[in-house]
């Protein structure tokens, strides 16, 4: 971590370095504004400390040119001031851009500590942004067009694909209504799907042809906390070509007619050459005929001749022989061909029945395939669990659910692999999960098991999945079939059910007990109010009494955890309160532990116990005191926060609106995740040298619960723990 320190007076320029690099920092320094703009734009540091007056400039005037300058804006620009140093001074500081003001004679400590919440603050700002950069490039990557629109038909929020099928900037298509975009009419259409939405309160679809193409519109409705409708989100899918692909359908069937008539027109003209083959062969025997007679009659008028040309006679005759035998083999293969033809012309029309018959059915199942599609996609993307097929040879998961909104909230990085869903199986559960299902690809038995999920932002949600595997011929696993469900809210309700069952029972002990003590007590003081100190058994008495009166304490405490209704309610500021409990928190903190509190300016009020809300600060420091047995750091903040539904998903106990949070965070050991699951619990301790009663943090459980709120928590071994108050705004009746 770079910081560049700005001061051209080197005695105090060496003493803020020397501060700085005891804490790791790297330092680099400048005496004049000018010096300072070159070596942040050649090192860009992450911190700039700037000394109000220079020899060249004003640190005011540096801040507004370091964040004109758009290769240094985003660095953080801190002022130094003095005690002295007038309000208007550090406004103006503000103004020309700088992120805050700092006291230079501060403890080196404290110094550190705002330095490092400055730059924690940066870092969460550039978090969110980099959150929201990724949410809108998933949001423009998704090739359909889709859109949200209000209850006035008018056009919130849309992504690139409906840009470029409109063909405008979103900035011309925000506001716009719908059916002027989409439809090009000046009200809503009669079959319009967003009218039909808000009256069905369901999906509607729709296919409508959009200039030369083809759009299937689908319509959700969405709802509020209050099950009010807000508005609904609208799906446009191109489906030009598979209605092209339906509409040849009827073009394949015209050609098949048209190649079977050909083959008929062949074979006719075929049968017409036969024809005409006999006719020749017809005139042929017609002329040898004649020939013949000729010869008859020149051997009677020449027969003197007849010696002479009966050797040549004789061969004509032989080759009249072999002609006619020629031509009774020419009949006969006439025949055989009339018979294959006559056999051809059936099979050809035979075939024709059969490939009208097939075309007929292939088109039948054609549309039934399509319909069954659309059936299965349509009932699969409305199933609440993450269905889904995995092969077992590539590892390649292919999903048949929305599986992006079950597990992230960021599609682009869904793992698709089964090595990357079990990098995001809970490190604590892998290992259990990854031994389950060998054993089931080993024996066959059913899998099932429930584990912890680490989403892309290190968030932890529940599971439990079941599956099978799919065998080849040779009984080997080839495929995975499995389904998987979200549980958190299930634990949460559980969780919420085992404590409100536990604080029954904690609340009807109480009640007993608070009788027996009664009687206890009272006989105690009587006892103590009827003989001297001096009495052997007076000091058994004062044990008894002072024993009894703890007791006394614990069931009040049990008594909290059950209470529903607050005891005196009236509107508080919680930074007030707060910062009144300095000097308590501080003793009940004790040695060696530092008390940092960091209190929200401008925080709105709550409504609440002001007694009840002490007691409950108190007992968050003494639970971080007992954390940190060596020492450490205790800080308490407040915020004032908006919780959504993304916040919501990741806590089940959570509502949405405006809160105050105020957070009490320890440096101490730290919990695992099975431990965070009962510290709420009454009478559990989380190791057997906690000296406490376990009652604690049940008590501030119930106090938070009195007041409309609820409590979470941040820990990890090693890394501390952090108490999350979230308490509702108070709004006066008028608003």
């Amino acid at each position: 971590m770079q910081v560049l320190i700005v001061d051209h007076q080197p005695n105090r320029l060496l003493d803020s370095s020397r501060v700085f690099r005891s804490a790791g920092y790297q330092i680099l320094g400048a005496a004049t504004g000018h010096e300072c703009l070159r070596t942040a734009r050649a090192k860009a540091p992450d911190l700039i400390l700037l000394d109000a007056a220079l020899p060249d400039t004003s640190g005011i005037d540096l801040a507004r040119e370091i964040k004109r300058d758009l290769q240094l804006a985003g660095i953080y620009v801190v002022l130094w001031v003095t005690e002295t140093t007038p309000s208007s001074i550090r406004a103006r500081a503000l103004e020309a851009g700088a992120d805050g003001c700092l006291q230079r004679t501060l403890p080196s400590r404290e110094l550190l500590a705002r330095i490092e919440a400055m730059l924690r603050h940066k870092r969460a700002e550039e978090a969110v942004q980099a959150a929201l950069q990724q949410w809108k490039d998933a949001f423009d990557a998704i090739q359909d067009a889709v859109y949200l629109v209000d209850t006035d038909y008018r056009i919130s929020k849309c992504n690139v694909a409906l840009a470029k099928l409109l063909g405008k900037p979103p900035s011309e298509i925000i506001g716009q209504h719908c059916y002027e975009l989409v439809h090009g009419t000046a009200e809503p259409i009669p079959t319009c799907l967003q009218q039909r939405a808000h009256e069905t309160r369901q999906r509607e679809t729709l296919v409508v042809p959009m200039r030369d193409r083809w759009l299937d519109i689908t319509v959700d409705p969405l709802f509020d906390d209050n099950d009010k409708l807000i508005g609904t989100v609208h799906v446009l899918s191109d489906i030009t070509e598979r209605r092209r692909d339906e509409s040849a359908l009827p073009q394949s069937h015209a050609e098949l007619q048209k190649e079977a008539q050909d083959t008929g027109i062949a074979l006719e003209r075929t049968t017409e050459q036969l024809h005409t083959e006999a006719e020749a062969r017809h005139l042929a025997e017609e002329a040898l005929s004649q020939a013949h007679t000729k010869l008859e009659k020149q051997a009677y008028e020449h027969l003197a001749m007849l010696d002479k040309i009966q050797g040549a006679l004789q061969a004509q005759t032989a080759q009249r022989e072999q002609f006619e035998q020629k031509l009774a083999q020419s009949q006969e293969a006439l025949q055989a061909e009339s018979e294959a033809r006559q056999q051809v012309e059936e099979a050809v029309k035979q075939a024709r029945v059969e490939r009208e018959e097939q075309a007929q059915d292939y088109a039948a199942s054609l549309t039934k395939a399509h319909e069954e599609l659309q059936s299965l996609r349509a009932a699969l993307g409305n199933v609440a669990d993450l269905i889904y097929r995995w092969d077992l040879e590539s590892g390649q998961m292919e999903f048949f659910s929305d599986d992006a909104a079950k597990l992230y909230h960021d599609p682009s990085v869904f793992p698709r692999t089964a090595q990357d869903f079990q990098q995001a199986i809970h490190p604590q559960d892998r290992a259990r999960v990854l031994a389950a299902l060998q054993e089931h690809l080993a024996s066959g038995e059913p899998f099932s098991a429930q584990c912890r999920m680490l989403n892309s932002e290190g968030q932890v949600s529940h599971w439990a999945a079941s599956g099978t595997a799919l065998q080849d011929s040779g009984g080997r696993p080839q495929k995975w079939i499995g389904v998987a469900r979200e549980i958190s809210a299930e634990l949460q309700a559980q969780k919420e059910q085992r404590m409100e069952a536990v604080a029954r029972l904690a609340e009807g002990l109480a009640q007993q007990f608070n009788e027996l003590l009664g009687i206890i007590l009272g006989s105690a003081e009587l006892g103590l109010a009827q003989v001297e100190p001096s009495y052997p058994a007076y000091s058994e008495l004062a044990a008894i009494q002072r024993t009894a009166r703890r007791a006394a304490e614990l069931t009040r405490q049990l008594s909290t955890i059950h209470r529903r209704q607050l005891a005196h309610s009236q509107v508080l500021d919680l930074n007030g309160l707060t910062t009144a409990l300095r000097q308590v928190l501080r003793r009940l903190s004790g040695d060696g532990i530092d008390l940092e509190l960091n209190l929200a300016p401008g925080l709105e009020p709550v409504l609440g116990d002001a007694s009840a809300l002490e007691h409950m600060l108190m007992n968050l420091a003494q639970n971080a005191q007992a954390a940190m047995p060596e020492g450490g750091v205790l800080l308490i903040q407040t915020e004032q926060v908006t919780v959504d539904d993304a916040h919501r998903q990741l806590h089940p106990e959570a509502c949405v609106g405006q809160y105050v949070r105020l957070s009490v965070a320890d440096s101490g050991a730290g919990v695992d995740q099975a431990t965070q699951e009962h510290l709420f619990e009454p009478f559990f301790l989380t190791t057997e040298a906690d000296p406490g009663t376990g009652l604690h943090l049940a008590e501030v459980y119930g106090i938070v619960r009195q007041h409309g709120g609820w409590i979470e928590v941040r820990s990890q071994p090693g890394e501390g723990t952090t108490f999350d108050v979230y308490l509702p705004i108070h709004k006066p009746a008028d608003e």
